[in-house]
């Protein structure tokens, strides 16, 4: 069981096409280990075991008639972070207000994981409309991280990495502004991916519409997280973000052609790339990394590693050339952003004197004090930023940096919680 349930994606996919397991036989060793462990974790919120069940029957079904898969996530278990809605499953985004709210629609992501073929079998915790380094909500409480009980698994993605990490679902979707995708997966060993802007759409108004805010991905590699991004990216006429340029089908499935054409999925894709081609990539070594406050560990064992990447890149040290704002445009435009997609019911309620988490209502005091010339320079230089991060990426298209600065959070750390340094 074990071994079957710490397989990456593209081993389980595998393993059904060649009628070694069945989709309902993954679910039930799947649901196994959350009856076992989700009660310590607390990283899986709200399930719907039947409608998974049905779900997988769907997918083998399907398999069985016409012996191919439906898409990249075929008969795969997961669960959806608790900001997406989820038709027919309960969608709280860790406010009491919504403990009961169970949409009648699917969000963008969760339609294009469903018609992959994965089994949704219920939703994973996240804090207070995503805001904040630990994921802990009056709804549902705190999840702890599955290597350390004593540790978080950071925010907002900690229920669904919690969740991947401790062979509770074969992979999980997140969103990312500034690091909860990315940030749960270092603090976990799994990895986690934030596509670019756009690439993955969502609706507007919502909490990953695209923009700032984008749909990503928890895998236990970087193959499975392809897989994810090959159903996933595409545009999308609801949404308000350009989408940045087509994979084109490259890494095999585009929206899964194969098997309408009934060719199936025999061959997951290798992403072994040509040595000879990786050694031409310059990637830059900032020595500005160092000059932040970094773990001493952290720092070291970057260090150490620089040979490890000159193998494979051609490394160079380049001071990174950001306008001396860059952070209060980081903190200002996602503050925007964030605001803009919180429900009236939250702002009313901040307008009422409402006891409000304090992440959240030091972005809606913060964007209530901006004026207009302000959110104007924010936007022009904003604007500045990106051309220049666009020329270093036209010499230097990797940056090699740490994923977070610090060790993982204690579970309980209230600082944490709520600040953005």
């Amino acid at each position: 069981m074990q071994e079957i349930i710490f397989s990456p994606c593209h081993q389980l996919l595998k393993m059904q096409l060649d009628k070694k397991i069945s989709a309902e036989e993954l679910l039930q060793l799947f649901r196994q280990q959350i009856e076992q462990y989700n009660p310590v974790l607390n990283a899986i919120v709200a399930t719907d075991f039947e409608a998974a069940r049905l779900s997988a029957r769907q997918a083998d079904n399907y398999l069985s008639k016409h012996q191919v898969l439906i898409g990249p996530l075929h008969g795969l278990p997961t669960a959806v972070k608790d900001i997406f809605a989820t038709r027919n499953l309960k969608t709280t985004y860790g406010d009491p207000d919504k403990s009961k709210y169970v949409p009648t629609y699917d969000d963008v992501v969760v339609t294009r994981e469903r018609a992959a073929g994965a089994v949704i079998l219920g939703k994973t915790n996240t804090p207070y409309y995503a805001s904040g380094g630990i994921t802990r909500n009056e709804v549902y409480g705190l999840t702890r991280n599955p290597w350390n009980l004593k540790k978080t698994t950071s925010g907002s993605g900690g229920g669904g990495v919690s969740a991947l990490a401790s062979g509770m679902v074969a992979y999980a979707d997140g969103s990312d502004v500034a690091g909860s995708v990315r940030s749960p997966g270092g603090w976990t060993n799994c990895v986690g991916f934030r596509p670019s802007s756009g690439r993955i759409p969502g609706y507007h108004g919502t909490l990953a519409d695209g923009s700032t805010s984008t749909a990503g991905v928890f895998t236990r590699c970087v193959r499975d997280a392809a897989l994810f991004l090959q159903d996933c990216d595409g545009p999308h006429r609801e949404s308000l973000v350009p989408y940045p340029g087509a994979l084109g089908g490259t890494l095999g499935f585009s929206r899964f052609p194969a098997a309408k054409a009934g060719m199936g999925f025999d061959v997951i894709p290798e992403l072994n790339m040509d040595p000879e081609t990786s050694v031409s990539l310059k990637a830059v070594w900032a020595p500005v990394f160092s000059a932040k406050r970094l773990d001493n560990e952290i720092a070291t064992m970057l260090e150490d590693h620089r040979k490890t990447f000159e193998e494979i890149l051609r490394v160079e040290n380049v001071e990174l050339d950001f306008i001396d704002a860059y952070q209060s445009i980081y903190l200002d435009y996602n503050i925007l952003a964030q605001v803009k997609s919180l429900p009236a019911s939250v702002l009313q309620g901040f307008e009422n004197g409402r006891s409000i988490k304090p992440s959240v209502k030091g972005m809606i005091e913060r964007c209530k004090s901006l004026d207009a010339i302000s959110v104007m320079e924010v936007l022009n230089q904003r604007e500045a930023l990106w051309v220049r991060v666009q020329k270093l990426f036209e010499t230097h298209p990797l940056i090699i940096s740490p994923i977070h600065p610090t060790r993982a959070f204690d579970a309980n750390d209230t600082v944490a919680e709520s600040q953005y340094d």
